[in-house]
């Protein structure tokens, strides 16, 4: 999967974030300072690929701990780096990952993007 198919993974995880927020609650509507450009695909996809090379591949949970990363990374980006320290960002991120789970196109798609970034 190439790196343009990011922004493809990053719709389907938008849609699975605003599907799991409490509707009473707001969020910030970007996460970016104003006049702040958006990551590029690259600058990500470094990002990413330096986080989850710490994964050991051998490890019987690799590729739900590289999930996990991606998606901490995506939201981080999408809702600001204050969302990290948030007392609910665990249970968001382990929502998210049931419905990633649930979905088994969308999980592939992922685990065969997280496998293309990882090996450069």
């Amino acid at each position: 999967m190439r790196v343009d198919r990011i922004g493809e993974l990053f719709s389907a995880l938008r849609q699975r974030v605003r599907n799991t927020e409490d509707s009473g609650k707001t969020r910030e509507t970007s996460a970016l300072a104003p006049g702040q450009a958006p990551p590029t695909a690259e600058t990500l996809r470094g990002e990413i690929r330096s986080r989850i090379s710490a994964v050991d591949s051998d490890a019987p949970d690799a590729s739900q701990r590289r999930t996990r990363i991606f998606v901490e990374i995506v939201l981080a980006r999408e809702l600001g780096e204050g969302i990290l320290q948030d007392p609910e960002f665990n249970g968001l991120v382990e929502g998210i990952l049931v419905h990633i789970r649930s979905d088994v196109g969308l999980s592939t798609r992922l685990e065969t993007l997280l496998e293309d970034v990882d090996s450069g």
